[in-house]
């Protein structure tokens, strides 16, 4: 689970910062429709950042000769100004747009159609993959934007071993506090933390859904799911297969196979930033 301000600890895994910047909507639960406004959000989480208001974090950067001269290079309008949350949110924004992950054995697989770019146990478990329909929400259609393949739908599935084992229970809750009125948005973030898309549609259909986290560098990515709750990438396959994939059956070899596809997912190379704007703090989705 993500580590906050003073070691506490959150209540939902922290996702990758790597590719994010042209999706649609941000966090677990999809609560904010740009990266703009989701940059923002971490430094007044009393987990997180910890700040008060962001007049608090502006005091800062504008008490800051070194960050205020930054900041009047990159935003010109600013004149004379102080540094103001638009620009703060612009930077730091910027900034994440900039992590664009570099190529991998799986965008010259699929995109260029190069059959040696995956040895042949991974060439089987992409077979797999297919097979037991994990493609369904990590597709692998390239991105229009970064031109790599991102292994996500961008979209909300309560597909996950504890979505659907707990669904029933679930969409008791949801239809309970619809029944109540209660203010969803107000909810402390444990007690809603299960119930996931429902908490900013409204929709019982939405109760346990969540994104669709990207599997480029899976491997290096532990814990998984929402929750944190699959301490390995082993652990993380055997409870999708078990639960999600119903009645379809693979071999002791081809879970083998699957985790040699999903190994491979890795990127060639550490990422690195095209471009980046002042104030950049670090942010999670």
């Amino acid at each position: 689970m993500a580590i906050g301000v003073r070691k506490q600890l959150g209540v939902r895994n922290a996702q990758s910062l790597l590719n994010v910047g042209h999706q649609s909507s941000f966090f677990w639960d999809g609560r904010k429709k740009t990266l703009e406004e989701q940059v923002l959000d971490p430094l007044v989480n009393p987990i997180e950042h910890g700040f008060a208001s962001h007049a608090d974090v502006l005091a800062i950067l504008n008490g800051d000769a070194g960050y205020v001269a930054a900041f009047r290079r990159s935003f010109p309008e600013m004149q004379r100004g102080p540094i103001e949350a638009p620009h703060l949110a612009a930077a730091l924004a910027s900034f994440v747009r900039s992590l664009v992950s570099p190529e991998s054995a799986i965008d010259r697989f699929v995109i260029k159609r190069d059959a040696q770019a995956m040895n042949a146990e991974a060439r089987a478990g992409f077979e797999v993959f297919n097979k037991a329909l994990c493609v369904g929400c990590h597709t692998v259609t390239p991105d229009r934007y970064s031109g790599r393949v991102l292994l996500t739908d961008d979209r909300f599935h309560a597909s996950g071993a504890t979505a659907i084992s707990m669904r029933p229970s679930l969409e008791a809750f949801a239809r309970s506090l619809i029944e109540q009125g209660v203010a969803l948005a107000s909810m402390d973030a444990s007690t809603t933390e299960v119930l996931g898309r429902f908490v900013v549609t409204g929709n019982v259909s939405d109760a346990g859904a969540f994104k669709t986290p990207s599997l480029r560098n899976v491997s290096k990515t532990g814990p998984y799911f929402h929750d944190g709750s699959a301490p390995t990438l082993e652990s993380a396959v055997e409870r999708e297969l078990v639960v999600s994939t119903g009645s379809i059956n693979l071999s002791a070899q081809e879970r083998q196979q699957l985790l040699a596809f999903l190994r491979a997912l890795d990127d060639d190379a550490p990422a690195t930033t095209t471009s980046s704007q002042p104030g950049a703090q670090n942010t999670r989705p």
